[in-house]
């Protein structure tokens, strides 16, 4: 039988005023991240990829930075209580 490897899903959805992030990843863990402005959701998604250094000029705000960290939420229920 041949090894399977199972892929990250991601997903970028706007609820309310922000855009946010979701992922799925290889151990089931889901996390969803945000809210992202407009100018910034780009560039989380760049860094989400591993390829932020191809998006140096929509670099995050210092705001968006700590929301890229420390932002994260296990359902859409608990983004739309914000």
């Amino acid at each position: 039988m041949a090894n399977l490897k199972i892929c990250q899903i991601r997903e970028v959805f706007f609820i309310k005023t922000g855009w946010f992030i979701y992922e799925n990843d290889e151990r089931n863990v889901k996390s969803i991240s945000g809210p992202f402005a407009d100018e910034d959701i780009l560039f989380a998604c760049a860094k989400m990829l591993h390829k932020s250094k191809y998006f140096e000029k929509y670099r995050f705000s210092n705001e968006a930075k700590k929301i890229y960290i420390g932002s994260h939420y296990r359902s859409v229920k608990d983004v739309e209580l914000l």
